[in-house]
């Protein structure tokens, strides 16, 4: 079994460097960060299962990284460090869903054991929520009798779902039960990055393949402005609008 990847945010070098010793012995992978900047690029490249952050840091804080990392993965737990004495930090982090609230000086077989007890929550939660990345529903179009395929995504779309959400669109393909008319629905994904990004594109291209005509629908301006950003409106073919991209495909 491979071990639990930590990310582990203190703007005390020292601080990190101790920690991520200990935490390596103690069969932990981890990846340290002295900012709030770097711990989300690491957070991207490394999909931690869960976060250690102190609270108290220059420019950006703990709450902060807190709020990004919810913002782009609702289900990794985040665990506040703190010095400071006032309950009033505790009680927002919580507030802001962190999993637990740890005092400083950090007693490490606390810490440890806090860290167990996040990521074996974490599996309960995926087990529960499965991995199920895409459902996919059939609509009809009009009253011609025909139906498309609307296949709705759930899930951040980067690269804790991107092997998975490969294997569904195949087994899709596989079972030949896609419509020959698709729209691609994103009104549940809230974040994306380039892994995602890529997958998505492979997808696209294995559907249109195999003859799909395909309309994109329901995006979140942020998803939207990605996609606008990188120049792929056009060949993701963008409609906003549902109904719009229903009467679109049924002209077709």
């Amino acid at each position: 079994m491979s071990k639990p990847k930590i990310l582990l945010v203190d703007d005390e070098p020292v601080v990190c460097g101790e920690l991520s010793v200990y935490l390596n012995r103690k069969g932990f992978q981890v990846s340290a960060a002295t900012s709030v900047d770097d711990a989300l690029e690491l957070f991207e490249h490394e999909a931690p299962d869960a976060v250690i952050t102190d609270y108290n840091m220059p420019r950006k804080n703990g709450i902060d990284l807190l709020r990004e990392v919810k913002a782009r993965d609702k289900l990794i737990p985040v665990l506040m460090v703190s010095g400071e004495s006032d309950v009033r930090i505790a009680v927002q982090a919580l507030h802001e869903e962190a999993f637990d609230f740890i005092p400083k000086p950090v007693d490490p077989e606390a810490l440890v054991k806090a860290i167990g007890a996040a990521i074996e929550r974490l599996r309960e939660v995926r087990a529960l929520d499965g991995t199920r990345v895409m459902k996919a529903l059939y609509h009809e179009l009009g009253g011609s009798g025909e139906s498309v395929s609307l296949l709705t995504f759930h899930r951040a779309l980067d690269e804790r779902i991107k092997q998975r959400l490969i294997e569904d669109i195949g087994n899709l393909l596989a079972k030949n039960v896609l419509r020959k008319k698709a729209i691609l629905i994103f009104k549940n994904v809230d974040y994306i990055n380039n892994v995602g990004f890529n997958a998505l594109v492979e997808i696209v291209r294995n559907l249109r393949a195999q003859g799909i005509r395909l309309v994109s629908a329901q995006i979140p301006s942020s998803i939207l402005n990605y996609i606008t950003t990188l120049g792929y409106v056009e060949y993701f073919n963008v409609i906003l609008n549902l109904d719009e991209a229903m009467a679109h495909l049924a002209d077709k």
